[in-house]
């Protein structure tokens, strides 16, 4: 992510198209989830916010990210009120969960 604007230009077409997921749910008559959060976005806000207040992290070639001192970080963010879940092999050292229901 080059830079906050981008990050912020991103978040608002995520709302504009849950948005529209809403209305075309209305207009078809079925109760739907929200869509989900794109990792992309979920990740880059996490990294920013770890980096300004608690400690350094970067993307490893792989995973979600990895803090200044080696530790796996887990990104998971929720978009509705059904659970969290995860791959059968997945490990971390610290779990960070985005809540985005709003």
């Amino acid at each position: 992510m080059q830079n906050e604007k981008e990050l912020n230009e991103m978040i608002n077409s995520y709302f504009k198209y849950a948005k529209a997921c809403e209305k075309f749910s209305k207009i078809i008559e079925k109760k739907s989830r929200r869509p989900n959060f794109p990792e992309l976005i979920s990740e880059e806000i996490v990294r920013l916010l770890l980096n300004k207040f608690f400690m350094k992290c970067y993307y490893p070639m792989n995973g979600d990210l990895i803090g200044e001192n080696g530790e796996k970080i887990q990104v998971k963010c929720c978009s509705s009120d059904g659970p969290i879940s995860f791959g059968p092999l997945t490990t971390w050292n610290k779990l960070v969960i985005l809540d985005a229901r709003k």
